[in-house]
């Protein structure tokens, strides 16, 4: 969907590759950055799936939009998002805005209904080019690991909710 930002009233933002310590110029990350960065990465997955995500989409960005944000999380596994409940909003840039509307639909139609072993299996392609390749890996590693459980996330997260607090704080 293209994003109607008169609709978007988001009072955090979250910019992946700002919001994790990079490499800068073959520098390494510091011990504590490259903690902060590995966590990141490995609970990415979560921000996707529960956020608002706004893509900024050029025509190097085609393959990594994330899949995860046109995904619901239900009883029965990680399931298309209905249409109009979808939390994907994208915003061509650069030479991809003279084709906004084809684009964006191509992007949706490619990515909305994939299963997550062809999410898995399409992201794994070469042709998706990332920043780095071991990072790529774990990313699919974790993808696959949380499509499998994604069921069973859910069943805990509901009987989780109908549970008491630990805790009440008197008033």
């Amino acid at each position: 969907m293209v994003a109607d930002y008169a609709l978007l009233q988001l009072a955090q933002v979250w910019l992946d590759f700002w919001s994790l310590p990079q490499r800068v110029n073959d520098t390494p990350r510091t011990e504590d950055e490259d903690v902060t960065f590995k966590l990141g990465l490995m609970n990415i997955n979560m921000l996707y799936m529960s956020s608002t995500v706004l893509v900024f989409f050029d025509l190097q960005y085609v393959g990594r939009l994330s899949w995860l944000s046109l995904r619901t999380l239900t009883k029965d596994g990680l399931m298309s998002t209905p249409t109009d409940q979808r939390r994907t909003y994208i915003l061509c840039t650069g030479a991809a805005s003279e084709a906004e509307a084809t684009n964006t639909e191509a992007m949706i139609k490619m990515w909305s209904e994939k299963s997550p072993r062809e999410a898995i299996e399409a992201l794994g392609e070469d042709d998706i080019v990332v920043t780095n390749q071991s990072d790529k890996d774990q990313q699919l590693k974790i993808l696959k690991n949380f499509a499998e459980s994604a069921g069973g996330l859910y069943d805990q997260a509901v009987a989780e909710s109908a549970m008491p607090l630990a805790f009440e704080i008197e008033q």
